[in-house]
């Protein structure tokens, strides 16, 4: 009688790979997105605290 593998020893299933890589790129597609956004918010505050003290 042939034992059957272990459920351990499965690989990961494709999909569940595919959905995690998916995840991990939107998690660091939002964090570029995050900072970009910051730096640019931060680019005008400056630029309208320099304008408006007449500099």
């Amino acid at each position: 009688m042939k034992r059957h593998e272990p459920l351990h020893m499965k690989p990961t299933p494709t999909a569940f790979r595919i959905f995690r890589a998916f995840i991990i790129g939107i998690t660091a597609a939002l964090l570029l997105i995050a900072s970009a956004l910051a730096l640019v918010i931060a680019d005008i505050a400056m630029g309208r605290m320099v304008a408006g003290m007449g500099w």
